[in-house]
C-alpha cells in the first residue's frame, strides 16, 4: 500500500507541472483501479479523454471495463 500511495503522490505531482502528460494520466489510473478508487477512475478516463482520446480509449478497454 506504501508504494501505490507513493506512485498516486508522484503522477499527482506530475500532472501539476503539466496537466497534458497522457501517460501520467494513465498510469495514475491503473494505480487508482488497483486501489479499488473505480469513481477517481472514471474522473481520471474523463480528463484523459481531453488529453488524448486514442490513450482514452485504450485506458477504458484496459482498465475501465475490466
Amino acid at each position: 500500500a506504501g508504494q501505490t500511495a507513493k506512485a498516486i503522490e508522484a503522477y499527482q505531482k506530475a500532472l501539476r507541472i503539466n496537466p497534458e502528460y497522457a501517460r501520467a494520466w494513465y498510469n495514475l489510473g491503473v494505480v487508482c483501479k488497483y486501489e479499488g478508487q473505480h469513481n477517481r477512475v472514471l474522473e481520471i478516463y474523463r480528463q484523459l479523454k481531453k488529453v488524448s482520446p486514442k490513450d482514452a480509449d485504450k485506458f477504458f478497454t484496459k482498465v475501465v471495463l475490466p
